[in-house]
């Protein structure tokens, strides 16, 4: 299986402000209307980091942005959750790279697994949406399967990785959410049950990530 999900894994891609339009979309599938709306609203001063379209898109988002605000938290990040998933370390990801996309390019199959395995069990292990009439709100195994992390999961994120706000940046629309800008935050939920707003001690940083649509997303930096 670890096999399997690493080849999946495409690389992760630096896009300049510049050049974000252009690498998503055509001049024929934008209007001018959006175009202002995204270059104005959604991306206005920020870069991109393009991440694998693996099932974990969200989570390779994260990571990369925690990357860019703090090498030193985000090493506490990922040594703390592999030492309680029992995911071994390469020598290589203690070696700070200011190329962000190299880093995790030279990292990828690393951050795969990671992302695959020791983030879903942690969302497992201190899954806590309980205070619910509804039975799938108390299953953490409802808002994620082989091929996404979504609904409450985006919550857990979140107080898994110290987020007080997971911001998304969306250009379209679609069937599961208008386009603009949505905030995700791991308090005041009305189904949790916990009395712990984070469950690690890590810095506190808020994280924000672009996508097209509700199906994949990417990091802003």
């Amino acid at each position: 299986m670890d096999g399997i999900l690493s080849s999946q894994f495409s690389c992760y891609i630096y896009i300049p402000n510049s050049e974000i339009l252009s690498f998503y979309f055509t001049n024929n599938e934008v209007n001018e209307t959006d175009k202002n709306f995204i270059q104005q609203e959604l991306i206005a001063g920020k870069d991109i980091i393009i991440v694998p379209a693996d099932s974990n898109c969200l989570i390779h988002s994260i990571l990369v942005s925690l990357y860019s605000k703090s090498f030193q938290n985000f090493i506490n990040i990922i040594t703390t959750l592999t030492s309680e998933f029992d995911l071994p370390l390469n020598a290589e990801l203690f070696d700070y790279d200011p190329n962000t996309a190299n880093y995790f390019n030279k990292n990828q199959t690393f951050f795969s697994l990671f992302a695959q395995h020791a983030i879903r069990m942690a969302i497992r292990k201190y899954w806590c949406f309980y205070n619910s009439d509804h039975d799938y709100h108390k299953n953490p195994d409802m808002h994620m399967n082989e091929y996404a992390v979504d609904g409450l999961a985006r919550n857990m994120l979140c107080k898994l990785f110290g987020i007080p706000k997971l911001i998304v940046y969306q250009a379209f629309d679609d069937e599961s959410r208008k386009k603009g800008i949505h905030t995700i935050e791991p308090i005041g939920i009305k189904q949790d049950s916990s009395n712990k707003d984070y469950f690690y001690s890590f810095d506190k940083f808020n994280v924000e990530v672009f996508s097209t649509n509700s199906k994949h997303y990417d990091a802003l930096i």
